[in-house]
């Protein structure tokens, strides 16, 4: 028991979540198609809340998966209120609630898919409830490792227009520059470079324009 609320307080439940809600949204896309096919019974009403659920929780967990779409982008601006982990908890325990009722409802003991679902969709909503409880941060709509990405590229962009902003105000560096600037060599080494990357040297004055 304390090994266990020792994992509870050091887990990231939202991870966790996001894992499993991902890998349910292409079960619960692919178990009906390979029914299709494999000519498998499986009763209609499970059928299709599989393929409804899919669409719905792959646009909240992978929006970007379907960004060129204007139908996904307007789904998953209505959905954005579901960033909060517990709303998103409760959206996961309505799913699991309606497919073990229709599991246990219509053609239980032939109906495997519809409890597997059913349960997985319950332990997403216990490991989204924890997260919220614990205060783990709200899901981006971006994806998680997105925001990370651009917030580390906005940084570096920050500091390196800081540093190259400091650079540009000291006399020593200034005074090297100059002398590198009057150099014929580094001149006609700079002129052939601008022949050969015309886009570099418009880029270079464009940022110069900016110090």
């Amino acid at each position: 028991m304390e090994a266990c609320m020792k994992e509870v307080r050091a887990g990231n439940f939202r991870t966790y979540a996001r894992w499993l809600a991902v890998t349910d949204v292409i079960l619960e896309m692919a178990v009906p198609i390979l029914c299709v096919v494999t000519n498998r019974v499986l009763p209609v009403f499970t059928f299709v809340l599989l393929i409804v659920f899919s669409v719905l929780t792959g646009v909240l967990e992978l929006p970007m998966c379907c960004s060129c779409m204007q139908c996904c982008r307007v789904l998953t601006a209505k959905m954005s209120i579901l960033n909060n982990l517990m709303l998103r908890s409760l959206l996961y325990a309505c799913i699991s609630a309606v497919l073990l009722a229709v599991s246990a409802a219509v053609d239980g003991e032939n109906n495997p898919a519809g409890w597997y679902f059913g349960i997985a969709n319950g332990i997403n909503f216990i490991f989204y409830a924890v997260a919220s409880f614990k205060g783990e941060e709200a899901v981006d709509v971006q994806g998680e490792e997105g925001v990370v990405r651009d917030k580390a590229r906005d940084a570096l962009r920050n500091q390196a227009q800081a540093a190259a902003g400091a650079a540009a105000k000291d006399p020593k560096i200034q005074k090297a520059a100059m002398e590198a600037a009057s150099d014929p060599e580094n001149q006609k080494k700079a002129v052939e470079a601008a022949k050969a990357n015309p886009g570099l040297a418009a880029a270079a004055l464009k940022a110069a324009s900016r110090v």
